[in-house]
């Protein structure tokens, strides 16, 4: 099923999405699209959303499912404009037989509040469009999950303000770069209180311009730097 949570810029209105349980479904064919969530701000050309109150996602639950059909995509929950997630709980699994894995997103000025998101089988969660520098929710569990970031100029962190869990290995990252990224350089992808009970080898990413990743744990950070 399909949800387009989209309103005009308001200073006073916040509709949420309360405490619904939405299921969104694979596509059951090659190339169709999964059931779809769009949490966002609509504004006239030139109006600015600026301090408006997006819609929220309350205390609901979103399970984003992969797909089992080759070349179909996964349900996918967006959060854009100045949405935010607040407390819901985001979950989404990865897909087989080459189907598209389900997607959790958060684009422009959105906030992930202190959801809390599960990633299964190479479900993911991409943060890769956020305009601002880190993204903060409430937990994340990973098990054989992906992360999409940018990295280079612009570089999107992921900051888990509870706690992590890793009960599958690796984590993997699958980074984004419009203007490439600086070889022997460090880009902050992941801070988490708990972070350094983990180990730097539980971690692995996607090349950038042929250059590999290579991570480190600086106290509650996760490192990525490349080279050739």
């Amino acid at each position: 099923s399909d949800a387009d949570c989209a309103f005009a810029p308001s200073a006073h209105s916040s509709p949420e999405a309360r405490r619904g349980v939405f299921w969104k479904l694979p596509g059951s064919s090659d190339t169709a699209s999964g059931g779809y969530t769009q949490f966002t701000v609509y504004a006239e050309p030139g109006v600015s959303t600026a301090g408006s109150n997006g819609p929220s996602g309350g205390n609901a639950t979103f399970v984003n499912m992969g797909a089992v059909v080759p070349d179909a995509y996964g349900g996918q929950t967006s959060f854009g404009g100045t949405s935010s997630a607040m407390n819901a709980e985001l979950i989404a699994f990865g897909g087989i037989n080459d189907g598209g894995a389900g997607t959790i997103v958060f684009s422009g000025d959105a906030s992930g509040g202190t959801a809390s998101v599960q990633l299964h089988g190479g479900g993911t969660i991409d943060i890769s469009g956020c305009t601002q520098s880190g993204l903060t929710i409430g937990a994340l569990e990973s098990a054989g999950g992906c992360i999409v970031v940018s990295v280079g100029a612009q570089t999107t962190c992921l900051i888990v303000s509870e706690q992590l869990g890793i009960t599958a290995t690796p984590v993997r990252f699958s980074f984004k770069s419009a203007n490439g990224v600086t070889a022997g350089e460090s880009y902050v992808v992941l801070t988490a209180p708990n972070l350094g009970s983990f180990a730097a080898d539980q971690f692995t990413g996607t090349t950038v311009g042929g250059a590999t990743p290579s991570f480190s744990i600086v106290g509650t950070e996760l490192h990525v730097s490349f080279s050739s």
